[in-house]
């Protein structure tokens, strides 16, 4: 776990208040010229490219050096729905940017996007104009799990989405010491009471420069960094989900990817 996060993103004072209130944050500006239109749909092309990586790397044996996910002692999202992957971030936040990336490969392990859109970091942040995705509006269909996501606020920092009453529990719960460094950070990821990670899984800077279209690409490349970090990561998080669905679907959980990235976490975890 590298650690990287937006730190502070609630207040201790906002953190026990009903969250109502909207947040204060200065306004970015727009980026430089992009290759493409920010805040729409991601193209199939794309997406296809992605949706091939997720299943291509199943056998392919990669895993990041250190798990960015922990054990914790949680509960389940909703006791009375499917498995629940609560990611909370916002399009501004570049440690969000790399994060987003092997979630989507992960889920798409289990189930079907769409309505995924083109996103950059903020232009005037650290590793500014990071490529990546929003899930805001986006859906989410599988038989295994569900995804919960909440991008709290746009690019230019103004409130996007709001999470209910249940994910402010779990957000003031487990994104504070002692299972953080701070308090309030983003990116936030809770699988269903049994993982969590705070923080960016990998350095963004490995993204600079890079097109959507390029990083799609570089997941079916073996020597890439983008493939090791995101594709990782990705085998780590199907690895946790897996333990989320009893192992369903087998295709997915028993493949060799996905096995060796659950020793790993074993490992790390003893």
């Amino acid at each position: 776990m590298t650690g990287q996060m937006e730190t502070g993103f609630f207040s201790t004072q906002l953190m026990l208040a009903a969250f109502a209130a909207a947040l204060s944050f200065v306004a970015m500006p727009a980026a430089v010229a992009q290759d493409v239109q920010l805040d729409t749909p991601v193209s199939d092309a794309v997406m296809q490219t992605l949706q091939q990586a997720a299943a291509n790397s199943l056998n392919a044996v990669v895993v990041p050096e250190h798990s960015s996910l922990q054990a914790i002692p949680g509960s389940p999202v909703d006791a009375g729905a499917k498995p629940t992957v609560l990611y909370m971030g916002a399009d501004y936040c570049p440690y969000c940017a790399a994060v987003r990336w092997p979630l989507l490969l992960a889920l798409m392990r289990f189930g079907e996007f769409s309505g995924v859109k083109y996103m950059r970091s903020s232009h005037d942040d650290v590793y500014a104009d990071t490529v990546t995705l929003s899930f805001h509006g986006a859906g989410y269909t599988s038989d295994y799990v569900k995804f919960a996501s909440v991008e709290l606020q746009d690019r230019e920092g103004d409130r996007l989405e709001r999470p209910n009453q249940r994910q402010i529990e779990i957000f003031r719960k487990f994104d504070m010491p002692p299972y953080t460094q701070s308090a309030g950070g983003i990116p936030f990821l809770y699988l269903d009471g049994q993982y969590m990670q705070s923080g960016a899984p990998f350095n963004p800077a490995v993204l600079k420069d890079e097109t959507w279209a390029n990083v799609a690409a570089a997941l079916d490349t073996p020597e890439s960094p983008l493939r090791q970090a995101i594709v990782g990561t990705a085998n780590v998080y199907t690895a946790a989900i897996c333990a989320l669905t009893d192992g369903q679907p087998a295709r997915v959980c028993n493949a060799t990817a996905v096995t060796a990235a659950a020793k790993a976490m074993a490992g790390a975890v003893e």
